[in-house]
């Protein structure tokens, strides 16, 4: 049951995923890239801005070591993401943390949060989330490679404002009041100073870590009080 609810309640935020997928495909195509060399990679990898960072690169002389440097830096701020879910994984096996973290993309994380502090949420429900957010992925970077000549340029140009207003979205759902406030303005105030000075997505991860230690300081601040 908690892995339909999981599926289910992610399904509208899957939508804009496969419909971002679907450029991903196009550009895999254009890279002469195959549909089932597309699927292949989306299951293994589920990393879209991995996956981007590889089709960039598809024909350049680029290194491993230098790759898997770039993906790394572009996908840091999963290391927040996944100290977040601990309180949620903390009864599950080796094993099943890492399929679940494995299926952790930004939109099913986020609905699975909502529905974790609601008394809702769990292992399951985050599995159905993961699972339907990899099928619509997988589904639009496959459409977009097959059908790359037919794809209006006008939709992948709405896609970056369609996906800014989802997120919006999410943002409101984990907002919990005034408590919130001040270490959401730490982490937007950081990543904003620090996005002219860092290169990648650095200042995503330290603005993101400095709202985090805003916030364990205020819980401990607040703990002592009591």
């Amino acid at each position: 049951m908690s892995f339909t609810k999981g599926f289910l309640e992610t399904s509208p935020v899957a939508v804009g995923v496969g419909a971002y997928g679907a450029v991903l495909g196009v550009l895999a195509a254009g890279k002469g890239v195959s549909a089932l060399q597309v699927a292949v990679m989306d299951v293994t990898i589920f990393s879209g801005s991995a996956q981007f960072i590889i089709l960039d690169l598809w024909h350049t002389a680029l290194s491993l070591g230098g790759l898997v440097t770039a993906i790394l830096a572009i996908n840091l701020r999963y290391l927040l993401v996944g100290a977040s879910l601990q309180p949620m994984l903390a009864s599950a096996s080796t094993l099943r943390k890492l399929l679940l973290l494995h299926l952790v993309a930004d939109e099913n994380w986020a609905v699975a949060m909502v529905a974790f502090r609601e008394g809702r949420g769990g292992p399951a429900f985050l599995f159905g989330g993961g699972v339907c957010v990899m099928a619509a992925w997988v589904a639009g970077t496959v459409a977009g490679n097959l059908f790359s000549e037919a794809v209006p340029a006008a939709l992948l140009a709405s896609l970056d404002v369609a996906f800014l207003a989802v997120f919006t979205v999410l943002a409101v759902g984990l907002w919990r009041g005034r408590q919130d406030a001040l270490p959401w303005m730490t982490a937007a105030l950081g990543s904003i100073l620090l996005d002219p000075v860092l290169p990648g997505t650095w200042h995503v991860l330290l603005g993101g870590a400095a709202g985090a230690l805003v916030a364990v300081f205020r819980k401990d601040e607040t703990e002592v009080s009591r």
